[in-house]
C-alpha cells in the first residue's frame, strides 16, 4: 500500500480534468498494484493505516477508483461517486445500444479515447472509442447474461 504524494495526485487530477472534467477527489489516493488506484475516504490517519498494513498487509482499503493505462479508465463504482463532476468524455447510448452494451458487446460509435458511457441519465461504465467502435469494459459480473 502506497499513498500518493501531492505531486502524483495533482498529475492524476490533471488527467481526470482533461478526460472527464473531474477537478477534485473526496479522499486520498492509494496505489494498488502497477496501474490501479484506490480512493480512501475514512478517518484513520495515513500513519495508522501504514502501521496496520505493515502488521496485516491491507490489500483492499478504499474504493477501486481507476486504472492508469495510456489514458485513465474510471471504475464503474467511481463513476457514481464522481457523477456530479463528469462533464467531458461522455458517450450517450440509445436504448438499442444500451441493450447490447449491458450484455458485454461492443457498440458502433464515432470518436477516440476512453469515455464515460451514459444511458438514460445514468453512467453505465467506461469504454474505449477506437475505429468506429465503443469497446466494452463492463465487468463480466455486471453484465446481463441473455
Amino acid at each position: 500500500m502506497k499513498f500518493l504524494r501531492a505531486s502524483e495526485t495533482k498529475k492524476i487530477l490533471e488527467q481526470l480534468e482533461k478526460q472527464f472534467g473531474i477537478t477534485s477527489l473526496p479522499g486520498v489516493l492509494i496505489q494498488a498494484g502497477d496501474e490501479k488506484l484506490r480512493l480512501y475516504t475514512g478517518e484513520l490517519p495515513t500513519e495508522e493505516l501504514t502501521t496496520l498494513d505493515a502488521l496485516s498487509h491491507i490489500e483492499g482499503i478504499g474504493t477501486y477508483l481507476l486504472r492508469q493505462e495510456h489514458e485513465i479508465r474510471v471504475s464503474f463504482d467511481a463513476l457514481h461517486i464522481l457523477k456530479d463532476q463528469i462533464t467531458k468524455g461522455i458517450v450517450e447510448l440509445s436504448p438499442e445500444e444500451f441493450h447490447e452494451w449491458i450484455r458485454g458487446r461492443d457498440v458502433k460509435k464515432e470518436g477516440q479515447g476512453t469515455v464515460a458511457v451514459r444511458y438514460n441519465g445514468d453512467f453505465v461504465g467506461c469504454g474505449k472509442l477506437s475505429k468506429g467502435t465503443l469497446i466494452n469494459h463492463v465487468p463480466k459480473e455486471r453484465r446481463l447474461r441473455k
